[in-house]
C-alpha cells in the first residue's frame, strides 16, 4: 500500500502540474494580440482618417474624404470604414469593444471613435 501511494501520488501532482500550465502563455506563442483602430472624423481643416495600430507596434494611416454634411460623404467614408474592419476580420480579428466620443455639433470639433479587435481564437 505504501509503495502504490508513494507511486500514485508524485504522477497525481505531475498531472495537475501538466493540466494548469496548459492555462499559462508560454514565450513565443501568440495567445491573442489586440489591436486598435481610431476613426478621426474631424469637422474642420484637418482631413479625416482611419489609423490602425496592430499588435506589433506598426500602424496604417487610412484617409477619409474631408467631412461634409451630406449622405454621399457619410456613404464613402462608411464603405471605407466597412472595408477596413471586413479586412481586419479576414486576418482573424475581432472586434471586443467600441467607443465614440467628440463634439459632432460643433464644425470646429473633431468626433473620435475607437474599436479594440483582438485575435483571440
Amino acid at each position: 500500500m505504501k509503495k502504490w501511494i508513494l507511486l500514485v501520488a508524485p504522477l497525481s501532482v505531475l498531472m495537475v502540474l501538466g493540466i494548469l500550465t496548459g492555462f499559462v502563455a508560454q514565450p513565443g506563442t501568440d495567445n491573442g494580440r489586440y489591436l486598435v483602430l481610431r476613426v478621426y472624423e474631424n469637422f474642420s481643416v484637418t482631413s479625416s482618417k482611419i489609423i490602425v495600430n496592430y499588435p506589433d507596434s506598426t500602424f496604417e494611416v487610412i484617409p477619409l474624404e474631408p467631412f461634409k454634411y451630406n449622405d454621399e460623404y457619410l456613404v464613402r467614408n462608411g464603405r471605407t470604414l466597412a472595408r477596413t474592419l471586413n479586412m481586419l476580420s479576414d486576418k482573424g480579428y475581432r472586434i471586443v469593444t467600441s467607443i465614440a466620443d467628440g463634439k459632432p455639433t460643433s464644425n470646429r470639433s473633431m468626433m473620435i471613435t475607437t474599436i479594440i479587435m483582438s485575435s483571440h481564437p
